[in-house]
């Protein structure tokens, strides 16, 4: 099959050699003003032997370096580069349908290596210069297709542990402090026996999904923007998994095999501290969210790590706002400022926890085990659609003894 040159690439063939003075570059230039004029498309390996001609022509006793120095790196590299935009396709497709292909064969992988094995088999097709456009459309969309980017999620202690124990009893208990013995005691020694109970993370999928009928998808093909569409629909179907799973982590939602930050009746647990405070109403958010009150909640955390404050941004400007004289202009302080004042490491700020309830915890002491993560794609060709599907596998358990306290109205 001939490659056909079109008169946009003349013009830009012709633009390499205006600068040369030579006879040779003034003839090739009336070369192609002729086949402009013709409005004709012109065949590549014609135009190569028509400019190798006068070469020829003018310079006949250095004929091949002049064919090497001049042809070969400014006409068929000229040809090949503007022909296609900056890429040298070896097998005719263009960019349109290499974007599509590539999203396609994402689209389709099982998992990020699989993915990225498809990709290059497409790419064996294709050289890419520098700057190309495929290039960082690849690597941005695969990238993204399995990141993780809520802090929160990231920061709890994802284990291989599917069960451990934990003690209530206390340090001084008869039968769990230390004892003294001295020569003249006449009894042996006692036993200290601790009482221990099991806690088991069990597991369920958490999932979202979409489904997009294939004619919408069709459109989306045939501007070239698959790549683009797909990188948006799986941080969307991400996005919603993660924050499902955070909020129920912060009590907020009730999912089976996460265990909330929360209390029943008012009534503390040996993992989270009950720190309800009275409000001036059953309806007020916000007048028992004070620095004194945030800092007494955050005492209540004594297990060993990072304490993280996490609170509605609403709270936070009620907590960091002062005036330092009636009648004044108020203030702020800043996260930084308000995390000293209450001793916490970290203030996250988050909607996923309703107005009027705050979390102190220690994230490295919340325990998840995640035991598999689906990402499909898959057709339904009775309905002309194509689902995409994003679920985690994962559940998870407060590990920590007396590593999260929560703050809320108890008005009764």
């Amino acid at each position: 099959m001939k490659t056909k040159i079109n008169l946009k690439d003349l013009k830009a063939i012709k633009n390499y050699f205006n600068d040369n003075a030579s006879e040779a570059s003034s003839q090739i230039i009336e070369l192609i003003k002729r086949l402009e004029e013709a409005e004709v498309e012109v065949d590549e390996k014609m135009l190569y032997e028509e400019i190798k001609a006068l070469f020829e022509k003018e310079v006949p006793e250095a004929v091949e370096e002049v064919i090497e120095a001049e042809v070969d790196e400014k006409v068929a590299d000229a040809i090949a580069k503007i022909k296609n935009g900056g890429i040298e396709v070896k097998n005719t497709v263009d960019k349109k349908e290499i974007k599509n292909n590539i999203a396609k064969a994402i689209m389709n992988s099982r998992n990020r290596e699989e993915a990225i094995k498809s990709v290059k088999e497409i790419q064996n097709g294709i050289t890419f210069t520098s700057g190309d456009f495929t290039n960082p459309v690849v690597d941005y969309t695969i990238a993204n297709k399995w990141y993780e980017d809520d802090e929160l999620f990231n920061a709890l202690n994802k284990t291989q542990i599917t069960k451990f124990f934990y003690t209530t009893q206390e340090w001084d208990d008869q039968y769990a402090k230390a004892s003294e013995w001295v020569k003249t005691s006449s009894d042996p020694k006692a036993i200290q026996a601790l009482t221990v109970s099991p806690k088991t993370i069990s597991t369920s999928y958490i999932y979202k999904r979409q489904q997009y009928a294939q004619e919408d998808l069709d459109d989306v093909m045939d501007n070239g923007n698959l790549a683009e569409f797909l990188d948006w629909t799986t941080w969307e179907l991400r996005r919603h998994v993660i924050d499902m799973i955070v909020a129920g982590v912060l009590g907020e939602k009730s999912l089976t095999n996460i265990e909330g930050i929360t209390t029943t009746s008012g009534q503390s647990t040996p993992f989270v501290i009950d720190f309800g405070k009275t409000g001036s109403s059953a309806t007020d958010k916000s007048s028992y969210i004070t620095i004194d009150n945030l800092r007494g909640l955050a005492d209540e955390v004594i297990a060993q790590g990072q304490k993280w404050l996490v609170i509605n941004p609403k709270d936070f400007t009620k907590a960091a706002k002062h005036i330092y004289a009636s009648g004044g202009t108020s203030m702020f302080h800043t996260e930084a400022e308000l995390a000293e004042m209450i001793g916490v490491d970290k203030i996250y700020k988050t909607n996923l926890i309703s107005e009027g309830r705050v979390i102190c915890f220690i994230p490295s002491e919340y325990w998840v085990k995640i035991k598999n993560t689906l990402n499909l794609a898959y057709p339904q060709y009775e309905y002309n659609a194509q689902n995409l599907q994003y679920e985690i596998n994962l559940g998870g358990k407060i590990h920590g003894l007396l590593s999260a306290a929560v703050l809320y109205n108890n008005y009764e």
